[in-house]
């Protein structure tokens, strides 16, 4: 996921293509174009303009949901840790030992 959920723009008045922040385009607003230096409308009656502010709806309803997931999977907790019974320990110390003592008897 980008830091930014970006959308494709097609000038009205050069036809040039840049790259606008999806947060950015709304429909009423303005999006100024870098190729002709240009501000122009972006509104619902061009229909590049009206598919360009449906891919913006679109990028911003994505990044909202994936938002919303990455939140969701911090707040789960994670589950405790079993404690381990006296059995359990002990059946390790005796492995450990058994080891150690394959240990001394090759070196020695």
């Amino acid at each position: 996921m980008s830091a930014y959920a970006l959308v494709s723009v097609a000038c009205p008045n050069c036809r040039g293509q840049f790259q606008e922040r999806a947060k950015l385009l709304r429909s009423g607003g303005q999006a100024w174009c870098p190729h002709c230096e240009a501000l122009f409308a972006l509104d619902d009656t061009s229909e590049p303009i009206r598919r360009t502010l449906a891919l913006a709806r679109d990028a911003r309803r994505r990044r909202r949901q994936r938002i919303a997931e990455l939140r969701s999977g911090w707040s789960e907790e994670p589950e405790p840790a079993k404690p381990l019974l006296m059995s359990d320990v002990l059946r390790a110390l005796d492995d450990l030992l058994v080891r150690m003592d394959a240990l001394a008897t090759r070196k020695g």
